[in-house]
């Protein structure tokens, strides 16, 4: 992959599950329902797409290094 292309797609997928994991008065997307089924469900999409998006960001850079 282009190493900007990773540090974009980190960056993208970080800030996407910070979004959706906020409360609802401060914009967040998925609180208004499921409120005891958010909490598995959503906390774990959540940190793995967090995860993900930490690798394509490590990935980044270290291919900004060479």
């Amino acid at each position: 992959m282009n190493k900007y292309l990773e540090l974009l797609v980190g960056i993208v997928l970080m800030v996407l599950s910070v979004y959706v994991a906020l409360p609802p008065s401060w914009g967040g997307l998925f609180n208004i329902v499921w409120s005891s089924v958010k909490t598995v469900l959503i906390g774990g999409i959540t940190v793995s797409v967090f995860l993900v998006g930490a690798l394509f960001l490590m990935l980044g850079i270290m291919d900004l290094k060479e």
